[in-house]
């Protein structure tokens, strides 16, 4: 539900900025004039709607089917790294011998 109120609202705010957009006198069949008023519901979204795509990130990464799989690669990726920095470090303790 947070992705759908989300994407609502910033369809909203486009559909705001073209009609402010033909208020101002562009001509509302023109794509330039939805081109732009794309741009400034995207900045305004970006500026606007903080915590409604937070709620809809949140909700598209609970769905996530491949997140269980890239923790455990994290998990390994980690325990891989630390391991070699324990190699590294013995190894240099032999080099100062």
């Amino acid at each position: 539900m947070a992705f759908l109120t989300y994407t609502l609202y910033r369809i909203l705010l486009i559909a705001g900025a073209g009609g402010i957009l033909v208020l101002a006198g562009f001509n509302w069949r023109s794509p330039i004039t939805w081109i732009i008023a794309v741009l400034i519901g995207a900045l305004l979204s970006y500026v606007l709607l903080d915590r409604p795509r937070r709620a809809a990130v949140a909700q598209l990464a609970e769905h996530d089917p491949l997140r269980a799989r890239r923790t455990r690669e994290q998990r390994a990726d980690a325990a891989s790294s630390e391991e070699d920095l324990l190699l590294d470090d013995e190894l240099e303790r032999k080099d100062e011998r």
